[in-house]
């Protein structure tokens, strides 16, 4: 995927934040925002922020669905609201490899096929069994 490709995907899934997102895609949105945004920061201050505040909703879109193709929930990307660990931390896990197959998210956006065999899905249980279960193990 090429850096126009992931721009109007970003753009054409302005707010969807299900789903996964390939690490290409989410990797090109960043490097164009953070370049478009850095020019027209010097150009205008004015023109900056609202390209900032244009980019904001897809930017946060596209990191929820990243997130969701390395198999963690979007809610991951509060972390880049903490001020020191936060930010490196979040880009950390969003250069994980991505799940192969599909996961709890959607299908693979690469086409992939699962490797290995697949876990069972969980039982389902009610609370009261699982508090059951909680209280014989204490």
């Amino acid at each position: 995927m090429g850096p126009e490709a992931a721009i109007r995907i970003c753009f054409a899934k302005y707010a969807v934040f299900s789903g996964r997102a390939p690490l290409a895609e989410f990797w090109w949105w960043a490097f164009a925002v953070t370049a478009v945004g850095a020019v027209t920061l010097l150009v205008s201050t004015d023109l900056g922020v609202l390209f900032l505040l244009v980019v904001a909703i897809p930017s946060a879109a596209v990191a929820s669905r990243r997130l969701h193709d390395t198999n963690r929930s979007g809610w991951w990307a509060l972390l880049a609201l903490v001020p020191f660990p936060g930010g490196p931390f979040l880009a950390a896990l969003l250069v994980f490899e991505s799940t192969s197959g599909d996961n709890r998210f959607g299908p693979d956006p690469l086409g992939r096929e699962a490797s290995g065999p697949r876990p069972p899905p969980p039982a389902e249980t009610s609370l009261g069994e699982r508090m059951l279960k909680w209280q014989h193990r204490r």
